[in-house]
C-alpha cells in the first residue's frame, strides 16, 4: 500500500485577548451543538452554494492585523503613501486597513467611480480589479492578493497601463487564516510568515519539511492549531534577506480525496462534527477500500463527552456528515483522550 497523505487540523482554546477587528463576514448557517471551541468568531470564507466557514480566534485575528502590518512595511508600504482597497474578502480587507493604519498610511475603500484609486500611489487588490481601475501617475505599488492567477503576461497588462514604473508583488492569502500568509520579495519568491512556527512547508505524503525543489503543502498555525491550505506549492531557496520558508508560485489545490463519486474536504467533515451533540472535541477519519463489497467508504471513530449515550452520538454523526457530506460514513464511538482535534487520512493502495 503507497504511503497514505494525512491533512490534520487542530482544534484550541485558551485565553485570548479582546477582538480588534469588526463583525465577522458571515455566521454559521446554523446553531452549532458545540459552543465554539475558544473564544472568537466564524466567519464565512467562500461564497458558493455551499458556503464554508471557519473559526478565527480573537488571538489570531490580533495577530494577523500585526503581520498584515509587517508584510506592508517589508513590501515598502510607508507613512508618505495612500492605499486603495478593493477586496472581495471584507475581513481580510480590515486585517490590512488595519495594518496599513498602524504605518501612518492613508487608508481608503476604493469606490465605483474610481477615484480613490487614482489617488492612491498604492492598490490593494485582485488582478482583474487592477486591469479596470484607472491608471494614474500616482500609483507605484500593486499588491495582488489573489496572484497565483496572475502571472507574467497578466502583470505585463496591468504594469502596461502605466506611464510609469509600477512595482507589482503578491500577498498570498487563505480564507482560513487572518492576514497574509507570504509575501513576494522582489526577486518574485513567495516567503511564508516569519514568526517561529507559524507556517512551514510539508511533504503532502510524510509530512516532513519540503526540501527546496520538492512539492509542497503550506501548513500554518491556524486558529485551532496546524492547518494545511490544501495549495501544492514549489518549494525553493532565496537568499533575499526575508525570513519565512520560500516558495516559487502556487501550482494548483492538492488532490481531495472522494468517496462514492464524492468530495470530502476537511473543513466539512470538522464542521459536521461540531454540530453534533455530545462530540467531545476529537476524531480520526479513514477513506479506505473495501475488498469484500468493492466500494470506498469514509469510516469515523469519534470521542464522545462523559455522560453522553454513545448511540445517540454515534446516531448524531451519521445523520450530521449525511447530510454535510451527502454520504453515509461507519461510525464508531470511544471515551475521549488526547488533545482535540481532527484528522483524516486517505488510506486507499496509490493514494
Amino acid at each position: 500500500m503507497a504511503e497514505a497523505v494525512e491533512r490534520e487540523i487542530a482544534h484550541g482554546s485558551g485565553e485570548a485577548a479582546a477582538p480588534r477587528i469588526g463583525k465577522p463576514v458571515g455566521t454559521a448557517p446554523e446553531p452549532f451543538g458545540q459552543p465554539a471551541p475558544g473564544p472568537g468568531q466564524w466567519v464565512r470564507t467562500r461564497g458558493t452554494v455551499r458556503p464554508h466557514y471557519v473559526f478565527w480566534s480573537r488571538d489570531a485575528v490580533a495577530e494577523g492585523a500585526v503581520w498584515a502590518g509587517r508584510a506592508l512595511a517589508q513590501a515598502g508600504v510607508g507613512s508618505a503613501d495612500r492605499v486603495a482597497l478593493g477586496l472581495a474578502n471584507g475581513q481580510q480587507a480590515r486585517l490590512f486597513a488595519e495594518g496599513a493604519t498602524a504605518l501612518g498610511a492613508e487608508v481608503a475603500w476604493a469606490d465605483p467611480d474610481g477615484a480613490v484609486a487614482a489617488a492612491a500611489t498604492v492598490w490593494l487588490t485582485d488582478p482583474f480589479t487592477a486591469l479596470v481601475w484607472p491608471a494614474s501617475a500616482n500609483v507605484r505599488l500593486i499588491l495582488l492578493t489573489e496572484g497565483p492567477a496572475a502571472g507574467p503576461a497578466l502583470r505585463a497588462k496591468i504594469t502596461g497601463r502605466f506611464a510609469q514604473p509600477v512595482a507589482v508583488r503578491e500577498l498570498y492569502t487563505v480564507g482560513e487564516m487572518p492576514g497574509p500568509l507570504a509575501l513576494e520579495c522582489p526577486r518574485g519568491v513567495l516567503h511564508l510568515r516569519g514568526e517561529e512556527g507559524a507556517a512551514h512547508l510539508v511533504d503532502p505524503v510524510t509530512g516532513e519539511p519540503a526540501e527546496p525543489g520538492r512539492v509542497a503543502v503550506p501548513v500554518v498555525a491556524g486558529a485551532f492549531g496546524p492547518l494545511s491550505t490544501d495549495d501544492a506549492v514549489a518549494a525553493t531557496a532565496c537568499d533575499c534577506g526575508l525570513s519565512g520558508r520560500a516558495f516559487a508560485r502556487v501550482l494548483g489545490r492538492m488532490p481531495v480525496p472522494h468517496v462514492e463519486g464524492r468530495p470530502v474536504y476537511l473543513a466539512d467533515l470538522v464542521e459536521a462534527l461540531f454540530r453534533t451533540p455530545g462530540f467531545a472535541g476529537r476524531a480520526s477519519a479513514r477513506i479506505a477500500y473495501d475488498r469484500g463489497r468493492g466500494v470506498d467508504y469514509l469510516a469515523l471513530a469519534v470521542a464522545v463527552e462523559a455522560g453522553a449515550s454513545p448511540e445517540r452520538v454515534a446516531a448524531a454523526v451519521d445523520y450530521s456528515v449525511a447530510g454535510r457530506l451527502r454520504l453515509t460514513p461507519r461510525v464508531e464511538v470511544r471515551p475521549a483522550a488526547g488533545p482535540p482535534g481532527v484528522t483524516l487520512r486517505d488510506e486507499r493502495a496509490g493514494s
